[in-house]
């Protein structure tokens, strides 16, 4: 199976039927839009057990659902129900051209808030990729957490954490960002594929694997690329706030930050858990799914079964 999207530059609408591979029972995924509280449309996809406990995957920055195939693929499909969104910008979501559309976190949580009330979610699992965790605590910020058993951040410590004062940027990555935010085509191809093999290279992808990736990343145009860097990032007003159980998820060999990083993060909360992935990096979930999966599973099962879902 691979999850596939229509009109995929324009976010228009679209419903489709797709087998879950590997799982023995067939699960089929629904994907449409739902409007978000501006009336951007955000792509939504439904899909697994029906009747099983909500997993709700939030992809992060340059991604989109597809980032989340060896999930959805796996035999998840067959135990719980699956869920993912693409937010503002991404995937087939609307990609508004006013900077404004991409500054708030009120928006983003609304785009969430939108995804979790089309699929009826009353007691899910978020599970996020590196600004996946930020676009949830987005969520958590404005509407709580009533429909929400825990969360995983995988690769990213979300905010959480104090930030010491950036550095002077040299002129060498202040151009690396402009051809990062670039309209010229070729140089979106080019900086796009960079930024895939930067993510993905503490472990060889197959390519296909790379091509999805590849995809998913230039789905994102130019200009949400230049708005998304604008948006808030600092999340530590909430550590007192949040009262969930959480678990996070890392290779030992993350590029963007360390180990000790997301200790720091996890041991703010009572209800964290800490899991790292030896020799792995940045993407844990396409690199070593069945582990991944695995922890997901665990998890779920706890916290669910302990909030009564």
């Amino acid at each position: 199976m691979r999850i596939g999207y229509l009109s995929w530059m324009f976010g228009l609408a679209v419903s489709l039927s797709v087998a879950a591979g590997r799982a023995s029972a067939e699960a089929e995924f629904q994907s449409f839009l739902t409007p978000s509280s501006d009336g951007v449309p955000i792509a939504v996809t439904v899909g697994g057990n029906p009747d099983g406990p909500e997993l709700l995957f939030i992809h992060g920055y340059m991604s989109s659902t597809l980032n989340w195939t060896k999930q959805l693929e796996s035999s998840l499909a067959q135990t719980h129900k699956l869920v993912a969104v693409d937010v503002r910008g991404h995937g087939s979501s609307g990609k508004p051209w006013e900077s404004t559309a991409y500054a708030s976190t009120q928006l983003f949580a609304d785009d969430v808030a939108a995804a979790i009330e089309a699929a009826g979610l009353s007691n899910a699992v978020i599970v996020t990729w590196s600004a996946g965790g930020l676009f949830a605590l987005d969520y958590l910020r404005h509407y709580g957490s009533d429909k929400i058993a825990g969360i995983i951040f995988s690769s990213s410590a979300v905010g959480l954490l104090p930030q010491p004062p950036p550095a002077p940027p040299t002129p060498e990555y202040q151009a690396r960002i402009e051809r990062s935010r670039s309209v010229n085509l070729p140089t979106i191809v080019e900086w796009t594929r960079g930024f895939i093999d930067f993510m993905g290279k503490d472990t060889e992808l197959s390519p296909a694997d790379m091509e999805l990736l590849r995809t998913s990343a230039i789905l994102v145009p130019h200009h949400v690329r230049r708005f998304m860097r604008d948006r808030p990032l600092d999340n530590t007003d909430l550590v007192s706030e949040l009262d969930l159980p959480m678990l996070f998820l890392a290779g030992d060999q993350h590029n963007s930050f360390t180990s000790g990083d997301l200790a720091k993060a996890a041991a703010l909360f009572e209800q964290a858990e800490l899991r790292t992935y030896p020799g792995l990096g940045s993407m844990v979930n396409f690199h070593a799914p069945d582990e991944f999966n695995a922890d997901v599973l665990a998890f779920a099962g706890r916290v669910q079964a302990k909030k009564g879902g």
